[in-house]
Parts: C-alpha cells; sequence; structure tokens
C-alpha cells in the first residue's frame, strides 16, 4: 500500500511547518489485534519505507534520502519503530494506543550525512544533551 508522505505529515504535530515528498510504502505481512478487549495490538509484523524521502521547510527543497521503519507491538500498542539507519541521525518510536491515541519519543543526532539545510530548524527542537541529541516526542 502506498500513501503520499505529504499525508502522513499532516497527521502530526510537527515543531515545523513542513510539507514531505515522495510515497510511503506500507507492507504488514500478519496482525493479531483483539477486537473484543479495545483493540489491543498483540502481535504485527511489517514495515514501512519512505524512499527517496524529502521535505519542503524554511522555502528550501531538503534531501532525506531514505528511512524505513518496522511495525510491531508493546504492551497492547500497535509501534512504528524508524531505523537508524538514516542521515538524519533519527532514532524514534511512535506508539498507537487504545481509543488512537498516539504518542512518541526518541532523538535527532545530527552527524555528518544531516542536511545542512536544516541547522536552521535544530533552535526549534530545544536544546541538545550532554551526547549532543535533541529529544522528539509528542
Amino acid at each position: 500500500m502506498f500513501i503520499k508522505a505529504n499525508e502522513v505529515a499532516q497527521q502530526l504535530t510537527l515543531p515545523l511547518p513542513v510539507t514531505a515528498q515522495g510515497d510511503v510504502q506500507l507492507t504488514v505481512v500478519n496482525a493479531d489485534i483483539d477486537l473484543k478487549n479495545n483493540n489491543q495490538c498483540i502481535s504485527v509484523k511489517g514495515d514501512i519505507n519512505w524512499s527517496k524521502a524529502g521535505v519542503e521547510a524554511f522555502d528550501k527543497n531538503i534531501k532525506l534520502d531514505q528511512l524505513n521503519a518496522e511495525i510491531g507491538c508493546e504492551n497492547g500498542a500497535l509501534t512504528v519503530n524508524i531505523s537508524p539507519n538514516n542521515d538524519l541521525g533519527l532514532t524514534f518510536t511512535a506508539y498507537v494506543r487504545q481509543g488512537g491515541k498516539v504518542s512518541g519519543n526518541g532523538f535527532l543526532k545530527p552527524g555528518a550525512k544531516f542536511p545542512a539545510e536544516l541547522n536552521d530548524a535544530l533552535p526549534f527542537l530545544g536544546k541538545k544533551d550532554s551526547q549532543g541529541r535533541y529529544r522528539l516526542g509528542f
């Protein structure tokens, strides 16, 4: 299943306005959801791939290369774990809990491949910690 990346981005609370580019491919191999127990996630196996990822922010077109994630379950919540092998230095886990409540947390740690165009956005994320990471969460 393919979804326009910007349709996904518009559903998120982001620290600055962005327009996402490209398509996101969602693949679910299997899913076991307990429909009698508030749609609790029992087990899910799948992945999400955003190839040719990019965003428009600060009037700049920023290429992000590729972002991948695995879909799973944790304590009854559906999880999306972003693979740390990306140019952003992004590690993040999103949770979809009972009733559709969405939350997430992780870090952004700019490295050698971090897009220079995004350096202007870093102050919007707060202060970096002692490991050079910016905390992300919603």
